[in-house]
């Protein structure tokens, strides 16, 4: 997922995801781009479109300094697909957080059932990318993770979820 950053806008290089505005070698435009989160665990860009893009984090400093040239804004939102894949990591998490995890996706827009429902559809492809095949991450597991999963595990069910993954993930409340 290499990108070159150019006035014109970042270009994105061999993109991981082929149901992507931007596969297999386009460019984004920074006036297609409604804001950035540096920060996240992979830093992203959300688009007008609502569709989430991914840098590597190597490239972090360069996508700062980009966004800051091209008056991209840059906002904190809820890792709605961190919570929801929570139980996915490789650690155990007291009965007191994973209330929290629920509540705060329930903020969010997804109540018990619908999150229960999601987990049941996507766990196995998370187990086992996580656990089975001894990824063993215990910090973070997000969108990313997830469509690589899916696109290893059932990879015809990978363009409705690629578009789902960002419906969810836009569910996320800006923080500040």
């Amino acid at each position: 997922m290499r990108v070159e950053f150019k006035d014109s806008g970042i270009r994105f290089l061999a993109y991981d995801f082929p149901q992507a505005s931007v596969w297999p070698d386009k460019a984004c435009p920074a006036r297609a781009i409604r804001d950035a989160d540096p920060d996240d665990a992979l830093p992203s860009l959300r688009l007008n479109s609502g569709e989430v893009l991914f840098v590597t984090a190597e490239q972090k400093d360069d996508l700062c300094a980009w966004l800051d040239a091209q008056g991209v804004p840059i906002r904190r939102h809820l890792d709605v697909w961190y919570l929801l894949l929570e139980p996915f990591l490789d650690t155990e998490f007291s009965a007191e957080h994973q209330q929290k995890t629920l509540d705060r996706l329930e903020e969010a827009g997804l109540d018990r059932i619908a999150v229960d429902e999601l987990r049941a559809e996507f766990g196995p492809w998370m187990y086992r990318y996580n656990i089975t095949d001894m990824l063993w991450d215990w910090v973070h597991l997000g969108q990313c993770d997830l469509l690589c999963a899916i696109g290893r595990y059932a990879p015809d069910q990978l363009d409705d979820w690629y578009w789902r993954s960002h419906r969810i993930a836009n569910l996320g409340l800006d923080r500040e």
